[in-house]
């Protein structure tokens, strides 16, 4: 425990003077996450491609829960 407060102490005040800051890039530390992030964007594309070709609802609702069970597996939703 020793010197974990001074540590806690001058990374929020780093934060704070803006001596470090957040950017738009998104880390993913997991690997199961990653995947499962890249198995809800390949859904997500065969869902955007069916309605372009015009299919019935029903033939890209398969698809979209594929994507809603990936994401829900990332944030611990079980569906």
């Amino acid at each position: 425990q020793t010197g974990i407060e001074e540590l806690e102490e001058t990374i929020r005040e780093m934060f704070f003077t803006g001596e470090v800051t957040f950017n738009d890039e998104v880390y993913i530390t997991n690997i199961r996450h990653k995947t499962a992030l890249q198995e809800a964007r390949n859904s997500l594309n065969l869902v955007v491609q069916s309605i372009l070709d015009g299919m019935p609802e029903d033939f890209y609702s398969i698809d979209l829960m594929n994507a809603y069970e990936e994401l829900g597996s990332i944030v611990g939703e079980a569906v």
